[in-house]
């Protein structure tokens, strides 16, 4: 393909001092840069040219739905990564408010009480607070699962935004691949 000195129609519609400043043209004109456009599609469309942009185009596309789906998989880790720590808060201070389970909450195990250490054991309590202990238990128990459940669904986000990222860089690499027999001799080789 070689290069035509000149001005480009875009420069000559562009406002002076840059360009001419016309919007109108004469018919013969019109007529003139009409045939000159249509040449050069002719011209890009022999040598695939514009068969090869619609792939890359369609590439981009596909880049862009990937960039937002990998945007959307860490914006949910990070989501429930938030749910998690407010949980993970709820349980440690229902614990620490509970006296049978203060010894289980993690300000009690970082001080270095022992977890395996006896309880204090009340043996007059009542059938309705024993009731309510166990209710309360039962409840921080069913609470840690949903902590479990958190972090499984965390390092799915996590990997899913990963993996989003694997594609984005294949696409990156067929879009080059796509460009590269038009770009490369107009590449500049440091000697």
């Amino acid at each position: 393909m070689e290069y035509v000195e000149g001005k480009t129609l875009y420069d000559v519609m562009q406002p002076p001092p840059v360009g001419d400043g016309r919007t109108t043209f004469s018919e013969a004109e019109a007529l003139d840069i009409t045939i000159q456009i249509a040449d050069a599609l002719v011209h890009a469309h022999e040598r695939g040219l514009i068969h090869r942009f619609e792939q890359w185009s369609a590439l981009h596309e596909k880049q862009l739905r990937l960039w937002k789906a990998k945007a959307e998989a860490e914006a949910a880790a990070v989501t429930l990564s938030t749910e998690h720590n407010a949980l993970d808060a709820r349980i440690d201070a229902e614990k620490t408010s509970t006296p049978e389970l203060a010894r289980h909450a993690k300000h009690a195990v970082a001080a270095g009480h022992s977890t395996s250490s006896a309880a204090p054991s009340r043996t007059n309590r009542s059938r309705e607070e024993a009731a309510a202990l166990l209710a309360r238990t039962k409840r921080i128990a069913s609470d840690q699962k949903g902590l479990a459940n958190f972090d499984k669904r965390i390092d799915a986000e996590k990997e899913l935004a990963n993996i989003y990222g694997q594609w984005i860089e294949v696409v990156a690499a067929r879009q080059s691949a796509v460009t590269q027999p038009y770009t490369s001799p107009f590449c500049w080789r440091a000697s």
